[in-house]
Formats: C-alpha cells, structure tokens, sequence
C-alpha cells in the first residue's frame, strides 16, 4: 500500500483536508488519527507533513457517479 503525504499550508483544516485528500469529510476522524501528532490544531500551521490514508470503501464510493 503506497501511502500519500500532504505538506499543510496556513489555515488548513481537518475537515477541509478529509474532503480534498479522501474524497469525503466523514473521513475527518481516520485521517486525524493517522496524523495523531497534529491533532491538538484545530487549524493547521503551515509546513506538517500529514499522512494521506488509504480509506476502505465508503458509503460515497458505494454511489452510482451521477449522485456522488
């Protein structure tokens, strides 16, 4: 499994980063977790170098493509 990685720039947050990065802010809690250092900053400081989780199947990536 090939993992990601994500440098934060000023004023990322948790939720907006799940969204872009996992397709799906449902998914902010696993992706916090695999940062789990950065998970006091509610808004991230520029420079973290974040893990991009491979996310198992979603209820998004369940959808037919028109409705996602």
């Amino acid at each position: 499994m090939i993992e990601k990685e994500y440098i934060t720039v000023s004023g990322d947050m948790w939720d907006m980063l799940a969204k872009k990065l996992t397709g799906s802010e449902k998914n902010m809690t696993f992706f916090m977790e695999q940062n789990d250092n950065y998970i006091h900053e509610a808004i991230l400081s520029a420079g973290h170098k974040l893990k991009v989780p491979s996310i198992p199947h979603t209820e998004t990536q369940l959808k037919p493509p028109w409705s996602r």
